[in-house]
């Protein structure tokens, strides 16, 4: 029989409410015991103890230790270091019941005088046995202090949560993200079921994972706004909805919002109809409209232009003969051909008689239509748009000002969407990987919101449909709370949409993950809805305040750990754990690592 008073290694001196002070016997001061033949690590700073309370097992975590003087020891016979104890700082995490199971939480307080126990192996494992044996779990690294030990962390309380990824660049973060779905991938790639009833979306700003996670079961997006690469797919239905069109285009709820709303009605009308009879039609009823409407002619000549060249081709010299010469006179009311006859067209027979005019409607008739074969449904849009403004500001229905912003969007905003969507419904496979290092800044925002509130609601529709799991890296670009290139208005708009995600998405299976190295610019209501947080090294006192401020499950002996931790290391704590643990996160297979290693400057300037 295994002698257990061996294990003791002090007792309890104080007590107040969960924090616990124990003296540690003089002769159990080093850094192992022997127990049985085995080499059990004596207690220090981050380590558990265990007290025992008649029948009951109490576990603490070590938080603290010091030093006191005895003063009811006569120094007069002995040395001055022997008059001198130990006592270690505890909090209480948890106990360990009847049926040997450690449970969390606090439901008893040791007595002054109980006794206090290092751990054996046995009961290292129970504290640290996350899950229970049956259930399916993954191993994400070392446990800093009982180095033998594997965090295993149950794949149902982590992934069907939403998980926090903080730290510094270079803390690890990006190998820790990597990993954990590494892990998972490893687990169920081989299961149809996984494959039918899963979709992961990860939004990579940096283009680090393209390599990364898993070489199958994987669909990697290089989009670009600079040239031609690949496209994400989105479905035709999506273009008739009032709100995709509004993020693309930054619409205000006011005024621009409701223009949209007719232009999409216009646009559905063209589509079901005959599109390139439906185009014709509008143009030429515009030109015809001229005369009528040409007290706003100055204002609409440009967009007179750009519908013709937007939908019919080899129209170029007719636009030029008349758009370069016909002119409004303000004074005179009057249009006339800016010609060295100035030939006034001062009725509406002289207008429709005029030769211009009318070679411009016969070759609008006679030309090809841009969407007579392939419609490419992005110029289309702009098309109609247009149209649709030309018709509204000659009546009066809007005020330029309001609109105009709306439109000049479009001519940049359409060219750039038009090189990273495609408008299709082709198969999409598990992992989905939206590399975004070669698109400019503004879209940056804008792909990502679309993305995910498009997978977010078709998901939603779907229901019984598996999972969703939306994965940001620098999530900080998506989801920060000050931004100085967007209105206040768009921000909340921006931050609703995933604040929507994280408060209701799980009980649709949709969960997030995000990695940043600025939790301070995320917004709080954001961080704090998550459950499981990987906290590697921060050292801004900012950042470090808002994991503080969000963060519940932290206790104040890991939070000043925050900015000393190696790299690698991180705190992990959240519901997949009863309490944190400090891990040192396994690297990642150097083939499916993320590309976010720091240059090596020896290899870079030397042979």
């Amino acid at each position: 029989m295994m002698d257990l008073s061996l294990l003791i290694i002090g007792e309890v001196i104080e007590v107040r409410g969960q924090k616990v002070r124990v003296k540690v016997y003089r002769e159990k001061n080093t850094s192992s015991l022997n127990y049985n033949g085995q080499m059990l690590k004596n207690v220090s700073v981050g380590g558990f103890i265990r007290i025992r309370k008649g029948f009951l097992d109490i576990i603490g975590r070590i938080e603290g230790e010091y030093i006191v003087e005895n003063n009811n020891i006569n120094t007069k016979y002995c040395e001055k270091k022997d008059t001198v104890e130990r006592v270690i700082e505890i909090s209480v995490v948890g106990s360990i019941n009847g049926n040997g199971k450690f449970v969390r939480g606090l439901s008893e307080l040791p007595l002054v005088a109980n006794y206090a126990y290092i751990l054996t192996e046995e009961q290292v494992q129970k504290v640290f046995a996350f899950c229970n044996k049956e259930d399916p779990k993954i191993e994400v690294g070392n446990i800093i202090a009982y180095e033998k030990y594997k965090l295993e962390l149950g794949v149902q309380n982590l992934f069907g949560s939403h998980i926090g990824i903080f730290g510094n660049t270079g803390s690890g973060k990006s190998n820790t993200l990597a990993k954990i779905y590494n892990e998972l991938f490893n687990r169920y790639n081989k299961y149809e079921n996984f494959k039918n009833n899963s979709k992961f979306i990860l939004i990579d700003f940096n283009g680090e994972y393209s390599k990364s996670i898993t070489k199958t079961n994987k669909k990697v997006y290089r989009l670009s706004t600079r040239k031609e690469k690949d496209k994400y797919p989105l479905n035709k239905e999506y273009l008739f909805q009032l709100e995709f069109w509004s993020i693309i285009l930054e619409a205000t709820e006011k005024t621009q919002q409701p223009f949209l709303k007719r232009a999409i009605r216009l646009f559905k009308n063209i589509l079901d109809k005959n599109i390139t009879e439906a185009i014709i039609t509008q143009t030429q009823n515009i030109i015809m409209d001229i005369f009528n409407y040409k007290d706003k002619y100055n204002i609409l000549r440009k967009y007179y232009k750009e519908i013709i060249f937007l939908g019919f081709k080899n129209t170029e010299d007719e636009v030029k003969k008349l758009f370069d010469v016909l002119t409004y006179n303000s004074t005179a009311t009057n249009l006339y051909l800016d010609l060295p006859d100035k030939s006034y067209l001062n009725s509406e027979e002289k207008f429709y008689d005029e030769t211009r005019v009318t070679n411009l409607i016969y070759s609008i008739k006679e030309s090809n239509c841009r969407f007579d074969e392939n419609i490419n449904y992005w110029y289309l849009f702009e098309l109609v748009c247009k149209i649709q403004y030309i018709n509204e500001l000659k009546k009066g229905y809007v005020i330029e000002d309001h609109i105009a912003p709306l439109i000049r969007r479009l001519d940049t905003r359409i060219p750039e969407i038009e090189k990273v969507f495609d408008i299709n419904e082709s198969f999409m496979d598990p992992l989905n990987i939206i590399s975004l290092i070669d698109v400019n800044i503004y879209m940056k925002k804008i792909i990502p919101m679309i993305i995910c509130k498009k997978e977010y609601d078709i998901h939603k529709e779907k229901k019984n449909n598996g999972i969703l799991n939306i994965i940001i890296d620098e999530a900080h670009n998506i989801l920060s709370k000050e931004s100085q290139r967007e209105s206040s208005v768009w921000k909340d708009y921006r931050l609703e949409v995933f604040e929507e995600i994280i408060k209701e998405g799980r009980k649709f299976g949709v969960f997030l993950t995000i990695a940043s190295q600025r939790p301070s610019d995320i917004s709080d209501t954001i961080i704090s809805q998550l459950h499981n947080y990987f906290l590697h090294r921060l050292v801004n006192n900012e950042d470090i305040k808002a994991i503080g401020r969000t963060v519940s499950f932290l206790d104040n002996a890991s939070y000043e750990m925050i900015p000393i931790l190696p790299q690698g290391a991180c705190i992990f704590t959240g519901i997949a754990s009863n309490f944190p643990v400090l891990v040192q996160i396994d690297r990642v297979n150097k083939q499916l690592c993320p590309e976010s290693d720091t240059i090596k400057l020896n290899e870079l300037w030397t042979d």
